[in-house]
């Protein structure tokens, strides 16, 4: 609240002209003061993190914009896309939510939008369940995580996707998990690193210069159902990220 102090005499009326002024603006402050705070509130991760947090130290700011002070700490040589996605998946629900952010978004662009955050959506307990693994890194906890994924990978409905991380010699990698039919699965691999990846994936001499043309994603199509659900192979998978 606000105080004026003025020193002189005044009618009844300009006093009670005076004090109705200052109440308005005194009123019009106290707005503004609850405006930023619901706007502080609007940019906390206070949904994703239990526990407040210095930002430097919030894994979903290394993940998304790295740091080049995390040598010989903790966070060094571990995965932060199970932190960059839950950002991801709260900022595309928060714009979603407000026509104005995707007012200029035509109706195919909001639609593969929704569809993105559908995904998502499906898939967070793969990415905290691979988090948590990351953690610990036992074998109890690779089994336990391996039980829940077959799980979420067998509930998966025809036309639905399951996006889910990995480690491979240290190299971030996604799997997304495609159902195209009830027996058939199609299984697109996904290098995050396009540079870090590239003796992984085809790279064309051919292409036209400046550039060599290399592809950072591979689609392994009409998978049977007996081998996408296969235990052996998500073990193997999923162990190369603890040892």
């Amino acid at each position: 609240r606000t105080f004026r102090i003025e020193e002189g005499f005044a009618l009844k009326k300009e006093i009670l002209f005076n004090r109705a002024r200052d109440k308005v603006i005194s009123m019009f402050n106290e707005e503004r003061i609850r405006e930023a705070e619901l706007q502080r509130q609007g940019l906390s991760l206070a949904e994703i993190f239990a526990k407040p947090r210095p930002i430097w130290l919030a894994p979903a700011l290394i993940g998304t914009f790295c740091d080049s002070f995390v040598e010989n700490t903790p966070l060094e040589g571990t995965s932060y896309l199970a932190w960059s996605t839950m950002v991801l998946n709260l900022a595309l629900q928060r714009a979603l939510k407000h026509p104005v952010l995707v007012k200029g978004l035509d109706h195919a662009a909001r639609s593969a939008a929704s569809d993105v955050l559908f995904v998502f959506n499906q898939s967070m307990d793969t990415f905290r369940g691979m988090q948590k693994l990351l953690k610990y890194g036992n074998k109890s906890n690779l089994l336990s995580f391996l039980k829940k994924f077959r799980k979420l990978l067998h509930d998966v409905k025809t036309g639905e996707s399951l996006l889910t991380p990995a480690l491979v010699e240290g190299k971030e990698i996604l799997l997304l998990v495609e159902r195209i039919k009830e027996r058939a699965y199609n299984v697109t691999v996904i290098q995050t690193d396009p540079f870090g990846g590239l003796r992984y994936h085809a790279v064309s001499p051919s292409a036209r210069p400046p550039e060599i043309a290399y592809r950072t994603c591979m689609v392994l199509s009409n998978i049977p159902k007996k081998n996408a659900l296969d235990d052996v192979f998500w073990l193997a998978l999923f162990n190369m990220a603890i040892q």
